[in-house]
C-alpha cells in the first residue's frame, strides 16, 4: 500500500443497519422516567423478582463505550438489585466464546450486543441459540412498526452515529462535511480514516461514494491518511493530538471526551451513516431473567434515552432528543455486509486505488 500509515490496536467494529430514518442535534435532557412506568403484570413481576434474585447481568458488547456505560448506569439506577458487568470483546473472539458456551452449556454472556451479522442471522432462525424476547416494552407500537425486531429474538439498535471529529487545537476551523477531509493541510497522516478490512467498513466507504462524492476514494488516496482499526482508537487519537481530524469517529464517545475536557469537536454529515448493534439473549445465559429485564429496560423510554442519545430510536417520545432527529441517516446495507463476494470485490478495488 502507498505510504499510508496503519494504526494497530483493539478493534471495536461498527454495527449493521437496515433502514432509513431521520436525525439532528440533540436538545435538552428529555423528560424520561427513571424506570418503566405503568402497571406490571403478575407474569412480568415474577420475571423481575427472579432477576433480582439472580442479581447480575453479563453483557458481551461491541457498542460504543460511552453508550454502553450510559445504559449500564441507567439500568442499575432503575434496578439497584441487579449489577451489570460489561465485557468489551471483539467479533471473532465473541463468536468463539458464544460457540463454546452454546456447545458446552457453560454460562457466559447473558446479553449480547454485537456486529456478527451473518453468524447471528443464521442462528436467530434456529431453536436453540437465542431466547425469545419477552419484555413488555417491546410490545410498544413504535417497536412493532420499526422492523427492528427480528424473529422475535433479536433487536437492531442504531445507537451511535458515525461523524467527522477533529482536535480543536490542531484544526480550529469548522468542518462542514466529507469534502473538507480533502484539505491539502491534512495530507501525510494528519487525517485518520478506517481501513475496510471488515464488510461494515467497506459499506461506509461505499456510502460516501454514493451519497457524497463518487470520486472520493481516488481523491482520498492522494491524502495519504493514517489508518485506524476502529472508531474507538480513532477517537482517542483525535483527543490526544495524534491526528488533527478523523473521518470515522463516533459522536457518543467524542461527546464524552469533550465533556471530560479534551479539545475535540464533531459534526454530523448530511446524510450521515450509522450502524446497528444486534442485541440478543443467548439460550446459554446463566441469568436468563435478569437478561430479559435488561433487554426490556433497553427498549423502554428510559433505556433508549440513555443509550440512543447520540444515535436514533424508534420511540417517538424519545426521538426528538436524540442526535438523529432531523438529519437523514443511511443505515448499513444488508446486501453488502452479508455478501462475501461484494465485500471482497469492494476491498480489492479499494486496495488497488490506495496502492497506486
Amino acid at each position: 500500500m502507498k505510504s499510508s500509515r496503519t494504526r494497530r490496536g483493539a478493534v471495536i467494529a461498527a454495527a449493521l443497519t437496515l433502514a432509513l430514518v431521520g436525525c439532528s442535534s440533540g436538545g435538552d435532557e428529555p423528560n424520561i422516567p427513571a424506570a418503566p412506568q405503568g402497571p406490571v403484570s403478575p407474569e412480568w413481576q415474577a420475571v423481575i423478582d427472579a432477576a433480582n434474585d439472580e442479581g447480575r447481568v453479563t453483557w458481551y458488547s461491541v457498542s460504543p463505550p460511552a453508550a454502553r456505560e450510559a445504559l449500564k448506569e441507567a439500568f442499575e439506577a432503575a434496578y439497584p438489585e441487579i449489577s451489570v458487568e460489561i465485557r468489551a470483546i471483539s467479533g471473532a473472539e465473541m463468536d468463539a466464546a458464544l460457540e463454546t458456551e452454546h456447545d458446552t452449556g457453560t454460562p457466559g454472556a447473558d446479553v449480547v450486543s454485537a456486529v456478527n451479522y451473518a453468524w447471528a442471522d443464521e442462528r436467530s432462525n434456529a431453536d436453540d441459540w437465542f431466547a425469545p424476547i419477552t419484555g413488555p416494552s417491546f410490545e410498544h407500537q413504535d417497536w412493532v412498526d420499526s422492523g427492528y425486531i427480528v424473529n422475535g429474538n433479536m433487536v437492531m439498535a442504531p445507537i451511535g452515529l458515525v461523524v467527522i471529529g477533529w482536535n480543536t487545537q490542531l484544526f480550529p476551523e469548522q468542518i462542514t462535511g466529507y469534502e473538507d477531509l480533502l484539505d491539502p493541510r491534512l495530507k501525510g497522516g494528519a487525517l485518520g480514516m478506517i481501513e475496510p478490512y471488515a464488510a461494515v467498513f467497506s459499506d461506509w466507504w461505499s456510502f460516501i461514494e454514493e451519497h457524497h462524492d463518487a470520486d472520493f476514494l481516488e481523491r482520498m488516496a492522494d491524502q495519504d491518511p493514517t489508518f485506524y482499526p476502529s472508531a474507538a482508537v480513532m477517537n482517542e487519537s483525535i483527543a490526544s493530538g495524534e491526528i488533527a481530524v478523523g473521518g470515522f469517529a463516533t459522536a457518543v464517545d467524542l461527546a464524552q471526551l469533550k465533556e471530560d475536557g479534551a479539545p475535540v469537536d464533531f459534526m454530523v454529515p448530511d446524510p450521515a451513516w450509522t450502524a446497528q448493534n444486534l442485541f440478543y439473549v443467548p439460550q446459554s445465559a446463566g441469568n436468563p431473567n435478569a437478561a430479559q429485564v435488561f433487554m426490556d429496560f433497553f427498549a423502554s423510554p428510559a433505556g433508549q434515552a440513555a443509550v440512543a442519545e447520540f444515535g436514533a430510536t424508534p420511540l417517538k417520545e424519545v426521538a426528538p432528543d436524540t442526535l438523529g432527529a432531523n438529519t437523514p441517516i443511511v443505515l448499513t446495507t444488508m446486501e453488502h455486509v452479508l455478501d462475501p463476494n461484494w465485500t471482497s470485490e469492494y476491498e480489492a478495488n479499494w486496495r488497488t486505488i490506495f496502492s497506486r
